[in-house]
């Protein structure tokens, strides 16, 4: 028997999960502030998580992509032809376009991230709670 790839595991704690749409449970959102890898208020995108395994936080604060870190990451940004710079995969266009959408619920939006990442050099596994899931009817309404 042949053993398959070995992939690097990648621990998504839900409750430091940026995703959906604005950081509000009823759009779809989790998490406070900007969608990023690592925003200002320590929130990380799925690609944030990834990353995180091969740059340092320093580097990946306040960025949107990985093809904006100071060097590619397996997988997820490629050297441009030019060899100045670096460009995204069709992975994490995919990734970006899964984490970022605010029609999907959280478990859809796990299930399309681990289907996705299935055939990659990573292994994603979901962990803890989601942050902002308690929210009153008050706030619900926009009554806070």
């Amino acid at each position: 028997m042949v053993a398959g790839p070995v992939k690097l595991k990648v621990t998504i704690d839900r409750a430091k999960w940026r995703c959906g749409g604005d950081d509000n449970p009823f759009q779809g959102g989790n998490g406070k502030g900007d969608t990023k890898l690592l925003n200002c208020e320590g929130y990380l995108c799925c690609l944030g998580f990834i990353t995180r395994e091969a740059c340092p936080d320093l580097e990946l604060l306040d960025k949107s992509e990985p093809d904006d870190l100071p060097r590619p990451v397996w997988g997820l940004s490629i050297p441009k032809p030019s060899g100045v710079g670096r460009k995204n995969t069709k992975l994490t266009f995919d990734a970006i376009r899964i984490n970022d959408d605010e029609d999907l619920s959280f478990e859809e939006r796990e299930a399309k991230l681990l289907e996705l990442f299935k055939d990659s050099p990573y292994e994603l596994e979901f962990v803890g709670q989601y942050e902002d899931l308690e929210v009153t009817n008050d706030q619900a309404q926009g009554n806070d």
